[in-house]
């Protein structure tokens, strides 16, 4: 992104930090969380497939990162919204 912009890394990041709030990095490990939390909801798609997907090295990981963000694993997520659907409630 830098390059492309013509600044520095650092300038990048101080400038996109002042914008948003959080770094480059955290902003680019929340949009793989969000699209992995699509696919959970809205596909059959295995997890370690919806990790690989989604920009994580494995099901290990999604499922690490996807808790410190949701509270929840990956699994139990999809868990919970299959119960939802079907008119029961989560645990």
């Amino acid at each position: 992104m830098a390059r492309h912009l013509n600044v520095g890394k650092r300038s990048l990041e101080r400038h996109f930090r002042q914008a948003l709030g959080i770094s480059p990095l955290s902003a680019f490990i929340a949009m793989r969380l969000s699209l992995a939390r699509h696919m959970l909801e809205n596909t059959g798609k295995l997890i370690a497939m919806i990790a690989v997907e989604s920009g994580f090295c494995d099901a290990s990981h999604l499922s690490r990162m996807f808790r410190r963000r949701f509270s929840s694993t990956p699994q139990y997520f999809r868990a919970s919204i299959r119960r939802s659907a079907n008119g029961k409630s989560p645990g």
